[in-house]
């Protein structure tokens, strides 16, 4: 069922389709960075259990990199990774596995 052009028109304009939106919007670039450069625009094998397994894997890869140019951008070395700390663990909320 389809709904009418004004009902849609009507919902975008509340608010919790604006928070809908929002949620939406922050994950999108990361959905796109995996399906251009870390190949999740095909699936490599058959099944539900093997694209899961891709998935994953993927975001793995998307989150190490993430890490390292984070630790690489440090020049004090360990002292900058302890002090980045909280950012870390803000970090694990990208993690999508």
């Amino acid at each position: 069922m389809q709904l009418p052009v004004d009902e849609i028109s009507q919902f975008q304009k509340t608010e919790e389709s604006k928070e809908k939106y929002k949620n939406r919007a922050s994950i999108e670039g990361k959905n796109a960075e995996l399906k251009r450069f870390h190949g999740l625009c095909r699936a490599r094998g058959y099944g539900l259990i093997s694209v899961s397994k891709q998935t994953k894997l993927a975001a793995i890869a998307v989150n190490i990199e993430r890490i390292a140019a984070i630790v690489s951008s440090f020049s004090s070395g360990f002292k900058g990774i302890f002090e980045m700390s909280d950012y870390f663990l803000d970090l694990s909320k990208f993690l999508m596995v």
